[in-house]
């Protein structure tokens, strides 16, 4: 009974220290080579400008002025087959593609620069220029699934200066400005065939194409402890950012589907 009753304990103890499993959505979980090579457990490595990142306060581990440019080649590949989809209110399948990319562009580009300058033994500078999200996906014009989405995109490009102070051999904080530019855009096909006078679904498509752009502001705070020659500790903080996108919309009939 007592070994029960550690053990129930034991369980509601570790239950009420543990952390939600969180999707990374749209977030471009790769910022830099050198962190790559440490599955991106680079918190308190500090050993290139691309620390800005991962933590900021470790710029004042660099010396003189050093930077970190770095493009990552993505080649998304995602393949769907046998979709199927139907009209609204009825049994009648939307005709069209059933198979396709989702993705018809071959590679795409991820920059990445980061930038360090000691100033003095005790305040180092940073810059850094990334891309902290995005994402795109583009179904056929023609496909089965056109209606429910049809293009969607996310573009986001941040700039984020930083200072660096080192309190003593031990400690160092940062703070940081983080300018986040993000564009979209969604495309999304509409049945106006259903409607007079024509009533014959796919036989008069139309699509609605928005586009939105925004830049939003947020901050990183940064705090790096060198617990001793073997041991580093580190906490880096991003606030979050809102956007309110603004841009274009259009609606465009393209006659017959097919």
């Amino acid at each position: 009974m007592n070994t029960y009753r550690l053990t129930r304990l034991a369980l509601l103890v570790a239950a009420s220290f543990s952390l939600p499993a969180w999707a990374s959505g749209y977030h471009f979980g790769t910022q830099s080579v050198s962190s790559q090579a440490t599955a991106n457990a680079s918190s308190a490595e500090a050993i290139d400008p691309s620390t800005l990142f991962h933590n900021p306060a470790g710029l004042t581990k660099l010396d003189g002025t050093q930077a970190s440019i770095n493009v990552n080649l993505v080649a998304p590949s995602v393949k769907y087959e046998n979709a199927e989809a139907y009209y609204p209110g009825g049994s009648e399948r939307v005709q069209g593609a059933a198979s396709g990319n989702i993705r018809p562009q071959d590679v795409v580009l991820a920059p990445h620069f980061y930038l360090s300058h000691r100033l003095n033994d005790d305040v180092a500078l940073g810059l850094g220029v990334y891309v902290p999200f995005g994402s795109g996906t583009e179904y056929q014009h023609d496909s089965v699934l056109r209606y429910n989405l049809n293009e969607l995109g996310l573009k986001t490009i941040a700039v984020q200066p930083t200072v660096a102070y080192k309190i003593n051999d031990q400690h160092s904080v940062a703070v940081g400005l983080v300018a986040q530019h993000t564009s979209a855009n969604l495309r999304q096909y509409a049945n106006f065939g259903a409607f007079p006078p024509l009533r014959r679904n796919g036989f008069a498509d139309g699509y609605a194409s928005v586009e939105g752009s925004d830049w939003g502001f947020g901050y990183n705070l940064a705090w790096l402890w060198d617990v001793n020659d073997s041991l580093r500790l580190g906490v880096n903080y991003r606030s979050k950012v809102n956007h309110t996108l603004s841009g274009d919309a259009e609606w465009k009939l393209v006659g017959t589907a097919f």
